[in-house]
């Protein structure tokens, strides 16, 4: 992955999560990405996804029970479903 690019994935997501891109928290994940080839593997893949998911068919919308299946599947959704019982 290109580093300009990690980085500015990395400061979109630390200005989702409410952190100053300059906070130590971003710094800390900016030094910790660069060094960690999971971690870079990891946001490659969901770079490609994204792009996929772009570039995907407009014309053939995901129904909606295979769209509710893989957001079920995903770890955020779980947590969320955790704490809700």
């Amino acid at each position: 992955m290109e580093k300009r690019h990690a980085r500015e994935l990395i400061d979109e997501l630390c200005d989702y999560l409410g952190y100053d891109i300059g906070s130590p928290m971003c710094k800390e994940l900016h030094q910790h990405i660069n060094s960690c080839k999971d971690c870079q593997d990891y946001i490659e893949t969901v770079n490609v996804t994204v792009k996929i998911c772009q570039d995907s068919n407009p014309e053939k919308p995901c129904p909606d029970d295979i769209k509710n299946k893989l957001l079920a599947s995903l770890p955020f959704n779980k947590k969320k479903a955790n704490s809700q019982d």
